[in-house]
């Protein structure tokens, strides 16, 4: 892993996916707002973390390599633990190999929906295991990740939200239990409330707090030329 991350400081960035969000952090750096002073169609969190590694380190076309790369790790770590707490015989601290470390900021963000997708997954092979009662608080982390998600490309939350809750739902139905069906059907809505509410809280403050009046039209206007 570690060769893997040194390697991919030295290789070059594309001209697309890559390059856009240095662009964008450097207008940001001097004043100016993604879907307001010019054109954007991926959310902006991920330039504010840009322009974060700009005033930190200088301008830098390294500083979004460096993010790939700490995802990198936290993705691997996230899924070694799962296959840990799921199944034992991996070992405790065994990390599965992962073949590529890409320094493309979209293939690893990617990774990051994944991340959020681990802890539903985990709840539910937890739950089934260990008892009815579901554990709660994974699930709302679960949608304030999946929420950032989206603050980062505005499809991996959405596919988040929809199998996290799907999973949610099939299981309470499906599962062998002498609970009422209406009583199930309750409780999965109780756990996709949990969820959704993190989930929505974090894109509505993230846009009033950067964009104020515009919190609406601002988003609107990324998706609206992303489609184009």
């Amino acid at each position: 892993m570690a060769v893997q991350i040194l390697a991919s400081f030295g290789a070059p960035l594309a001209k697309y996916d890559e390059a856009i969000p240095l662009v964008a952090a450097d207008l940001m750096l001097h004043g100016r707002k993604a879907a307001v002073d010019f054109l954007s169609f991926y959310p902006p969190l991920y330039y504010y973390l840009i322009l974060a590694g700009f005033q930190s380190v200088g301008r830098s076309a390294l500083v979004p390599t460096f993010f790939a790369a700490v995802m990198y790790v936290v993705f691997s770590i996230a899924v070694a633990r799962f296959f840990w707490k799921s199944f034992r015989i991996f070992g405790r601290w065994r990390l599965p190999y992962l073949p590529h470390c890409d320094c493309d900021w979209s293939v690893q963000l990617f990774g990051v929906a994944w991340i959020c997708r681990f802890f539903p997954l985990a709840h539910r092979i937890h739950r089934s295991r260990n008892g009815p009662l579901p554990d709660e608080r994974w699930i709302a982390v679960a949608g304030l990740l999946a929420g950032l998600s989206t603050l980062i490309r505005f499809n991996f939350g959405p596919y988040v939200l929809f199998v996290a809750c799907a999973d949610i739902l099939v299981h309470e139905l499906i599962s062998e239990t002498s609970i009422p069906a209406t009583v199930r059907l309750r409780r999965s809505l109780a756990q996709v409330g949990i969820f959704v509410i993190p989930f929505t809280l974090t894109n509505v403050i993230f846009y009033a707090w950067i964009y104020a009046a515009d919190a609406l039209a601002a988003p609107a206007r990324m998706i609206k030329y992303s489609t184009v």
